[in-house]
């Protein structure tokens, strides 16, 4: 029962957070990241259903006009599933890998609409570069640092944990 009300509070979190960030300008990609664990916990249908309940809610709340994150989101499910059957989730420190991943599969089209239907030019053009690129440390950083501090959580709450995940596959 306690399921529920934590996923949502995570992706609460996780939204509030990145449009905080976001009315600054900077590209934090906590939906995304928040997306990716989920998924890696549960299961691609949970992940997929999440990833276009948060991408609605984040592409409302931006005021835009292209939905692209609902998208965006749903793949960085489908890549979580990769990720679980072909990498490394046991290795807390290799997690920066996926988190810059998830990063940039989130950032790129964003940006990319952006400069191509609103803003275009040069300056732009490696402004944008800049902001991904930022987007994909922060994001290959904030994503280990997640994976620690929700399993720590999870541990306590009986919850599936992040490291196990390799084992409910096999």
């Amino acid at each position: 029962m306690i399921h529920l009300p934590y996923i949502f509070l995570l992706l609460f979190l996780s939204i509030f957070c990145e449009l905080l960030f976001g009315s600054y300008g900077i590209i934090i990609p906590f939906t995304a990241i928040i997306i990716f664990y989920l998924t890696m916990i549960y299961n691609l249908k949970i992940g997929i259903i999440l990833a276009v309940i948060a991408g609605f809610l984040l592409e409302i709340l931006y005021a835009r006009t292209f939905y692209i994150s609902p998208i965006t989101l749903s793949f960085i499910s489908i890549f979580s599933v990769f990720w679980l059957h072909k990498g490394v989730v046991k290795g807390i420190h290799l997690q920066m890998l996926p988190g810059g991943i998830v990063s940039f599969i989130y950032t790129f089209p964003i940006l990319l609409i952006n400069y191509f239907l609103y803003e275009s030019g040069l300056i732009i053009f490696f402004t944008n570069i800049l902001v991904l690129l930022g987007a994909i440390i922060f994001g290959a950083v904030l994503l280990p640092i997640t994976i620690l501090l929700l399993d720590i959580i999870n541990l306590k709450l009986k919850i599936s944990l992040y490291t196990n995940s390799k084992k409910r596959i096999s």
